[in-house]
């Protein structure tokens, strides 16, 4: 049924109003809740010292960059180990 929703949503002439306005609030809610939280998730990871990431979209996919810094690479090199590995 849900799968049948998305590809072939009711439209005003195939259900009631009531049912065409419940489906669209429905619908809205749960975009909203989506794109609240992909907001949230881009903040949170862009608030932490080091973690950049583009803004979060569509499937919900987020792909921060870390960056390491340089003395902790150095340590690391001193231990024979590269810093992503050592982290």
């Amino acid at each position: 049924i849900g799968v049948g929703l998305m590809v072939n949503p009711p439209t005003k002439d195939t259900v009631s109003k009531e049912v065409f306005d419940l489906y669209q609030t429905q619908e809205q809610e749960i975009f909203n809740g989506l794109k609240y939280r992909a907001n949230l998730i881009t903040e949170k990871l862009n608030s932490i010292e080091g973690i950049t990431c583009n803004e979060v979209e569509g499937a919900m996919y987020a792909f921060p960059q870390i960056r390491l810094p340089q003395s902790y690479c150095d340590l690391a090199h001193q231990e024979g180990l590269s810093p992503d590995l050592k982290y």
